[in-house]
């Protein structure tokens, strides 16, 4: 601890000079004394403060890099699993587009042939 030079003795004479009974003034001296001596940090006092807060400091960012590493994790396995779904649904569109395309060309070959077929009867009647 911090030695607090106060003068105790002085300090009870002061008091006495003011009227304070002699026993009075020792006890409020010696009450003083104690309280600053218990009331002041010594550089002891804030050195071990400011180590127990690196320390502190030091768990807390390895906390944070833990929790942001499973993020991290998280976050590429939610990607992951989306540019499947996405391969998954542009999979299933092309199918259905090629579907489509088969279901047009089934409708259209054949309007095409009858309309070529009318226009080369048309062609033979005149």
């Amino acid at each position: 601890m911090l030695a607090v030079a106060i003068d105790t003795l002085r300090y009870s004479k002061k008091l006495q000079a003011a009227g304070v009974s002699p026993q009075q003034a020792d006890a409020q001296a010696e009450a003083l004394s104690e309280a600053v001596r218990d009331a002041i940090a010594t550089k002891s006092d804030v050195s071990d403060l400011r180590n127990e807060l690196k320390h502190d400091i030091a768990e807390l960012r390895a906390e944070m890099k833990h929790e942001i590493a499973e993020l991290r994790a998280e976050v590429k396995h939610d990607i992951a699993e989306l540019r499947a779904e996405m391969k998954q649904e542009i999979a299933l569109l092309r199918t259905e587009i090629k579907d489509i395309q088969v279901t047009m060309l089934k409708w259209i070959i054949p309007l095409m042939l009858a309309q070529a077929a009318a226009v080369v009867s048309l062609v033979h009647m005149h």
